[in-house]
């Protein structure tokens, strides 16, 4: 599976001298896409996507070094299936739909390249690794026009969890000028 995402976070806790602890809670959106096969069958292959939005995960975070900071943090969200389909041996098409509350947790690092000031936004790379569980416990088929039942080797439930690798890039915005600086 490959994909993409974003988050937009708030700070719960602003960075000050001696602290190193921190807090952020983050509302995001991701998109993986799905290719799978149906385990001891080569009948059926399954293409589509899976989506959450919105997703909603706690961070907490702690400086390492004046660059440095590692983080862990723990989510939820809604997850959707997107366009996936099941496509057997003859060419026919099965629509399948679910939705469902996923659950990650993650662990990464960070490296400061520039802190935010009053001129310019700052920006920091990340890695991070998480385990996502997403269990659809019941799915729906819209079937081809000449099937009347599901066939017996389709699945009933989907499970679309695992370790998931993230690399990406962070931006603060500017940092607003101090009102009570030169009073």
């Amino acid at each position: 599976m490959c994909g993409w995402g974003f988050e937009t976070v708030y700070e719960l806790t602003k960075p000050r001298e001696g602290v190193k602890w921190g807090a952020e809670l983050a509302v995001g959106y991701d998109f993986l896409n799905l290719k799978g096969a149906i385990r001891n069958d080569n009948t059926y292959q399954i293409l589509g996507s899976v989506q959450t939005l919105p997703s909603i995960t706690l961070y907490v975070s702690r400086d390492l070094t004046d660059r440095w900071a590692a983080y862990a943090g723990v989510g939820t969200g809604l997850v959707t299936l997107k366009n996936v389909r099941a496509y057997d041996a003859d060419g026919r098409i099965y629509a399948i739909a679910g939705d469902t509350w996923g659950l990650t947790t993650t662990a990464g690092l960070t490296y400061s390249l520039r802190e935010r000031d009053e001129r310019a936004p700052g920006a920091s790379v990340f890695v991070e690794t998480a385990y996502e569980i997403r269990n659809f416990p019941s799915i729906s088929y819209t079937l081809p026009s000449d099937i009347k039942t599901i066939p017996s080797a389709l699945p009933r439930s989907l499970t679309v969890s695992g370790i998931v690798v993230n690399i990406g890039l962070e931006i603060s915005f500017w940092k607003k000028p101090d009102s009570t600086k030169g009073k």
